[in-house]
């Protein structure tokens, strides 16, 4: 596919063939809304002709290729998988228990990071 400067909003139900994400996902990224701090983080302009009120919303390509390609995580990265555990634990904990600290594992790979979920879930009260 050609590179374009803008792309258009992709129809409801449909993905972008650009960067594959929805519609919604792709309004997350370009208007300002309490998801994203009320900032975007993609432009995006709304042109129209001469006499009209409404315009197409389109998205600044190099822009929107900037900020996935600056999200993008290796994959197999145990920085996921800990984040995810962190998560997991701040979530459990706000019904008053303990937190489990999980953000200070090392995981090397996928089985190691099984156990100590594991143990952790375990020692959790309740």
């Amino acid at each position: 596919m050609d590179k374009p400067e803008y792309i258009p909003l992709p129809r409801t139900g449909t993905k972008c063939p650009y960067c594959g994400l929805s519609r919604s996902g792709l309004n997350n990224l370009i208007l300002p809304m309490k998801s994203n701090g009320f900032k975007a983080v993609v432009d995006s302009s709304t042109p129209r002709q001469s006499g009209k009120n409404r315009g197409r919303r389109l998205i600044h390509y190099a822009s929107l290729m900037k900020y996935l390609s600056g999200q993008m995580v290796p994959a197999g990265t145990a920085s996921i998988r800990r984040s995810w555990l962190t998560f997991r634990s701040k979530a459990r904990s706000s019904s008053g228990k303990t937190p489990v600290e999980t953000a200070s594992y090392e995981f090397m790979d996928e089985q190691a990071a099984e156990a100590a979920e594991a143990s952790a879930m375990s020692a959790m009260p309740g």
